[in-house]
């Protein structure tokens, strides 16, 4: 404080001369540096309070110090007397009791371990007790078990454990597939999702394939549904001149009912005026078989001709099948191929049958000879 005291009359001895100077010289440099000199002398002023509040606060705290430490003087010279007094009663205690202190020491060791055989012999009881408890129990629980041989045991035990690894092995090998088989799936959904479009399109048209293939309830493809239309019309001129050559007996129906699993729509049924009944085609005789089919390329015959604008089918060769007819019935084949001769058409019967023969007037005539089979026409 005498140190700070002497400083500050130093500053205001400077600042006393600084202020004679300037106005002695009145220079505005000493203005400047006598207003540097005032802030100073603040900061100064300043940390001189400061200083001297510390200091106030060092003499309180110092005053609470010079208390406690008299209080604590006082508590160890009472605790001084206190052992004082305890060990002069130790030691008359010892000497009333006990021929030295060593003895002491010793019974007071034996007590000790006293206690804790006490408390071991305690525990002892305690867990003798349980034990018999337990053995009580467990006696009740076993009293029906039988004696067993440990040997077979431990082999069974053995087998069992054999066993146990085999089947771990092979629950491995499972899962192990099991694994591979997910991440196939999983792939296969990612490859399902991706291709979903191509899928329904591929369905659509399987879908339109089997109806078009005969996958559908009439068993008929979509190539035997056009042909069963010409087909019928073929019928109707087929049956113009069958009608002639059964004198009206047969008339040929395409089927239209679905029986087994092969293709449907072309199988023909015949009706035989007759008996009033629908028949099939092949419980017809040589004979009707011969005219139904040749009433059949008559019919294609004439529908070609009315469907195909300018084209014509003058020719029409026939081999065999006048042998299964009887003598009425080459009449009425003879009659419409007459027919059909006098509308400018040309009919080829190639036959073996001498009645055909009589009643041809043109023929070609196939004789066999050594050197291979010669032709020549003969006209009647």
């Amino acid at each position: 404080m005498i140190e700070k005291e002497k400083q500050m009359t130093l500053i205001f001895q400077q600042y006393t001369q600084l202020e004679k100077d300037y106005h002695f010289h009145q220079q505005p440099d000493i203005a400047l540096t006598l207003t540097k000199q005032q802030d100073e002398w603040k900061q100064w002023q300043q940390r001189i309070e400061m200083i001297e509040k510390q200091y106030r606060q060092c003499q309180e705290n110092i005053s609470v110090y010079t208390h406690q430490l008299n209080q604590l003087h006082q508590q160890i010279l009472s605790l001084q007397q206190e052992k004082q007094e305890a060990k002069l009663s130790y030691q008359q205690f010892i000497q009333d009791y006990f021929q030295d202190e060593t003895i002491f020491l010793d019974y007071q060791k034996r007590m000790n371990d006293i206690e804790k055989q006490e408390h071991s012999y305690q525990n002892y009881l305690i867990q003798t007790e349980a034990l018999s408890k337990q053995k009580k129990l467990l006696e009740e629980k076993t009293k029906d078990f039988e004696l067993c041989d440990l040997s077979k045991e431990k082999q069974q035990l053995d087998e069992l454990a054999y066993k146990r690894d085999q089947t771990y092995t092979k629950y491995h090998e499972i899962l192990q597939t099991y694994q591979q088989n997910e991440k196939i799936l999983k792939n296969l959904e990612k490859d399902y999702a991706k291709n979903q479009d191509i899928f329904e399109k591929y369905t659509l048209y399987q879908d339109l394939y089997d109806q078009t293939s005969g996958k559908n309830p009439l068993r008929m493809s979509f190539e035997r549904y056009v042909l069963s239309a010409y087909f019928e019309q073929i019928l109707e001129y087929a049956n113009i001149e069958l009608m002639k050559m059964t004198q009206g007996r047969f008339a040929l129906y395409r089927k239209k009912d679905v029986k087994g699993v092969k293709q449907q729509g072309l199988d023909l049924s015949v009706l035989d005026y007759e008996t009033g009944m629908m028949r099939d085609i092949q419980s017809l005789s040589g004979g009707e078989s011969f005219k139904a089919a040749l009433s059949l390329a008559l019919g294609l015959s004439s529908m070609i001709q009315n469907y195909a604008g300018g084209i014509e089918l003058n020719t029409l060769f026939i081999d065999e099948g006048f042998g299964s007819l009887d003598h009425e019935s080459i009449d009425q084949a003879l009659s419409v191929l007459i027919d059909l001769k006098n509308d400018h058409k040309t009919i080829g019967i190639i036959s073996h049958v001498d009645e055909l023969k009589e009643r041809i007037d043109t023929q070609i005539i196939v004789e066999k000879g050594n050197q291979g089979s010669r032709l020549h026409i003969e006209r009647g």
